[in-house]
């Protein structure tokens, strides 16, 4: 099983101990473009005005802070936390030329750092599947923001993937080696009751469906290859039937039938 996989898909909640900080910088860069509409739909549902101040949770290398920034114009401000000492360090050095409009932080999701009711609206996303407790992060979210303001999270739930392939029984092993290599894999199915429960008002759900019929762009989110030598090495599947299984990806690809369907769930609410 490839290290580097396996740090991907398990440590995003402790980058720096990793000592492989850049991989995870690529990873988001190149999940970054593919992403890009459910990003932008993100954005619309905080209904965000000119002159806003924002909070960005797990802002990773920046890119979504510098694009707040450019949503709430010259008078708003973006700020972006991350656990991550080497996240935060590369979403400043990005995140230079705009001046004091918008600061990085490290901060932890569960506890923080700031004052109650200082900003208009909070994002987070792909993080609440790999925090501890993320009803936690959601009300430290909340508490952060004004009276009216708004709150949205995206995630996936990984419990909804779906690969096309003839062994049916490998395939069910190795998307369960998938979603256990996750804190939280089921997250973005739990995320409209936790909205709710938290006592966040006017609660939009937009679930949307990420369809991949190339194997190469598929596996820049989901390492198929690594899953399938991880559940051999782990015992799930035997190694003939990880490798028969790879191979009929392989055929499936080259005749046009392959496909990959991941789940994304945008919940927004108001304070």
């Amino acid at each position: 099983m490839s290290s580097i996989y396996k740090q991907l898909t398990t440590q995003f909640g402790n980058v720096d101990a990793t000592e492989n900080a850049d991989s995870f910088i690529s990873f988001l860069d190149r999940a970054a473009a593919i992403l890009r509409p459910s990003k932008e739909s993100g954005y619309e549902m905080l209904r965000l005005r000119e002159g806003q101040h924002i909070l960005d949770v797990g802002c990773g290398p920046g890119d979504d802070a510098r694009r707040l920034a450019e949503l709430v114009g010259s008078r708003g401000f973006v700020m972006g936390v991350d656990s991550s000492k080497s996240m935060v360090g590369e979403a400043r050095r990005r995140g230079g030329a705009l001046g004091r409009r918008v600061e990085f932080a490290v901060a932890d999701a569960q506890r923080l750092p700031m004052d109650d009711g200082i900003f208009d609206a909070c994002r987070a996303e792909r993080v609440l599947q790999h925090v501890e407790i993320p009803s936690l992060a959601l009300s430290q979210m909340i508490r952060v923001v004004k009276p009216g303001g708004r709150v949205m999270v995206a995630d996936a739930d990984h419990g909804m993937a779906a690969i096309n392939a003839s062994d049916r029984a490998t395939t069910a092993s190795i998307l369960a080696t998938f979603q256990r290599n996750l804190r939280n894999p089921w997250i973005g199915r739990q995320l409209p009751g936790l909205f709710r429960m938290a006592g966040l008002k006017e609660v939009e759900t937009r679930i949307v469906p990420f369809s991949f019929t190339d194997f190469g762009v598929a596996s820049t989110l989901v390492d198929l290859e690594g899953l399938a030598r991880q559940a051999t090495q782990e015992g799930v599947v035997l190694a003939a039937a990880a490798s028969q299984w790879l191979l009929d990806l392989e055929t499936l690809a080259k005749s046009g039938a392959f496909l990959l369907i991941l789940m994304g769930f945008l919940v927004a609410g108001c304070k």
